[in-house]
C-alpha cells in the first residue's frame, strides 16, 4: 500500500500546505517508515517506529484496512498505536514529542477501492478505457482489490509493475474527494498540518 499511499500523500501535501501557509511553507516529503522490533502486535509495531523516527518526521499518517467497518477499524487498528507511541514518547521524554502528529487513514475495504475511483490512471497506464466497468461506489465494494485485479485482467495478462505507484501519482483527488472516507483522511490531514502551523484549518467544503 505504500506505493499509492506516498505518492497520494505527496500530492495531498503540495495542496494543503500553500492553502494553510500562503506566505511561505516547506513541504516535506513523505517516507515509508517501519519498526524493526519484532512483535506480532501491532500497536507496539506502530510505537516503535514513531519512537525510532520522531526526530525525522513530525506527521505520522497511521494507514489501516477497515474490512467494511472503518469506525471500529480506526479503534482496533490505529488508536491503541497512537497510545502506545504517546506513551513511549513520554517514556524516553523524545524531543517534539509534544510536537508529533497523528492522522488516520482508513478506506473502508481497503486502499484499492480508491485506485478505482478515477479512469484517468487506467487510461494513462493500460491505454485503455474502462470508465464503464469502473463502479459507482468503490467503497461498497466486498473486496476492491479482486475488482481491480480483474479489471487489469481484462487488458494485460499479469499486473504491470509499478501499479500502485502510477496511481498513486494520477488518480484523480477530485474523484476521490467523492468517496467518504478519503475526505475523512484529507480532512484529518489538513487538520494536522494546519495544528503544525499553529493556524485554523480551513472550513470543509472549500476543495473542488
Amino acid at each position: 500500500d505504500y506505493e499509492f499511499l506516498i505518492p497520494l500523500l505527496a500530492r495531498l501535501l503540495q495542496e494543503i500546505c500553500p492553502r494553510i501557509c500562503p506566505g511561505g511553507h516547506e513541504i516535506p516529503t513523505p517516507i515509508g517508515v517501519d519498526a524493526d522490533e519484532p512483535t506480532s502486535r501491532r500497536s507496539e509495531r506502530i510505537g516503535a517506529a514513531v519512537l525510532e523516527y520522531v526526530g525525522t518526521c513530525q506527521l505520522f499518517v497511521i494507514h489501516a484496512d477497515a474490512d467494511g467497518e472503518p469506525a471500529r477499524a480506526r479503534d482496533e487498528r490505529v488508536m491503541p498505536g497512537i497510545v502506545e507511541a504517546r506513551r513511549r514518547l513520554i517514556e524516553v521524554q523524545a524531543r517534539g514529542r509534544d510536537e508529533t502528529y497523528f492522522v488516520a487513514c482508513v478506506p473502508v475495504q481497503m486502499i484499492e477501492a480508491w485506485m478505482l475511483a478515477d479512469e484517468g490512471p487506467f487510461r494513462k497506464f493500460l491505454g485503455r478505457d474502462v470508465s464503464a466497468r469502473l463502479p459507482k461506489d468503490p467503497e461498497g465494494l466486498g473486496d476492491p482489490k479482486r475488482a481491480l485485479d480483474a479489471l487489469i485482467a481484462e487488458h494485460t495478462r499479469r499486473r504491470p509493475y509499478g501499479l500502485y505507484e502510477a496511481f498513486g501519482n494520477t488518480v484523480g483527488l477530485a474523484a476521490l474527494r467523492r468517496l467518504p472516507a478519503f475526505r475523512a483522511f484529507e480532512g484529518e490531514l489538513e487538520a494536522a498540518v494546519a495544528a503544525i502551523a499553529r493556524v485554523p484549518a480551513p472550513r470543509a467544503g472549500r476543495r473542488g
